[in-house]
Parts: structure tokens; sequence; C-alpha cells
């Protein structure tokens, strides 16, 4: 958990110091956002030598059964197929997770967020991927409640 802090406080998204976490991987700083920071850093790091092959940001949606993810949409076909054939292939694999409800646009990559000021433009999987080239930084968003197979 990258912000126990902010959710000991009652938040889900903001820091103690009230930073959105998920929209400030662009503007990380060590004073307002040290969790953030820190998460790039060492991002960067094990990327320099190609040890980073994937990057999972993982959330709990308060509104969807079971799971799927938000990918990045690429120029290159090769990398949009790559990204995309993951998620199908867990799809195949496993009956709680919905490849129609994951999404690979540059409208997720880019859009404001209600009753924010923020783009998902500082969101950690648009911001690594950038930065590492990683065809696999993903947010895997997965029901914050039980559900069932048939649901």
């Amino acid at each position: 958990m990258v912000n126990p802090d902010g959710v000991f406080l009652g938040h889900y998204r903001m820091n103690s110091n009230g930073v959105n976490l998920n929209r400030v991987y662009n503007i990380a700083s060590p004073d307002d956002c040290a969790e953030i920071f820190a998460i790039k850093s060492l991002v960067e790091y094990y990327n320099q030598d190609g040890r980073l092959q994937f990057y999972f940001d993982m959330h709990g949606h308060s509104s969807v059964k079971g799971a799927f993810i938000y990918g990045s949409a690429f120029d290159n076909i090769v990398s949009q197929v790559e990204s995309e054939l993951f998620c199908k292939i867990l799809s195949l694999n496993s009956q709680y997770f919905n490849f129609s409800d994951c999404s690979f646009s540059e409208k997720h990559m880019v859009m404001k967020d209600k009753n924010e000021p923020l783009t998902k433009e500082g969101c950690s999987r648009v911001v690594l991927g950038k930065i590492t080239g990683i065809v696999h930084c993903l947010t895997l968003e997965t029901g914050m409640y039980k559900t069932s197979p048939s649901q």
C-alpha cells in the first residue's frame, strides 16, 4: 500500500499532505509526495539495466465486479497488440478478469477526473510508461466487493 498515512486519515487517494497520489507521477516531489517520488525513483533504477518488464498500479474500484485493466494507446501496432494480448490471456485464465472492460485508449491517458484539476496524464501507468518505454505499464482495477463467477 502506497498510502497508509492518507488511508489512516480516511482518504483513499490523498496522502497526509492532501495530494492526490494517483495523478502526480509527472510532478512528484520528495516534499509533497515522497511516496510517489520514491516509487518513480525505484522504477527508474530497475529500468536502467532492463530488469523491469512489467509495472502494475493496483486499485480497488468501488463500482465494478471482477477485474480489468487500463492500458496505454501506442502508435506502434506491435506494442499495442502486445499490451492487449497480455490482457486477453489474463481473461482466458481467470473467470474474474473481464477483457471487455479493459481500455487502451488515448482518452483514458489524458482525461480529466470529475471535480479534479488534474488529468490521467499524471497517473503512474502513463508517466512511467513514457519514462521506461515498457509496454506493460498497466493499471489493474479490481472490484472491492465479493463477486461470484456468474455475476
